[in-house]
C-alpha cells in the first residue's frame, strides 16, 4: 500500500482528537485497505471516505 498525503489536519476538544486526511491513491481498493487498517487501531472510533467529485 502506498499513498500520498496531501493535507493533515488535527484538533481537540475536551480531551477528544479529531483528524482529517487528504490522501491520494491508487484505486479505491487501497482506500479500502487504508480504512481497514486504522480501524485496527482501538483508540480511533471511525473512519469515512468522502470523495472529491
Amino acid at each position: 500500500l502506498q499513498f500520498n498525503i496531501k493535507k493533515l489536519e488535527l484538533g481537540a476538544d475536551n480531551g477528544i482528537f479529531d483528524g482529517k486526511l487528504q490522501i491520494y491513491v491508487h484505486d479505491t481498493s487501497d482506500v479500502k485497505l487504508l480504512c481497514n487498517n486504522l480501524l485496527k487501531n482501538n483508540n480511533i472510533k471511525s473512519v469515512i471516505r468522502i470523495a472529491d467529485d
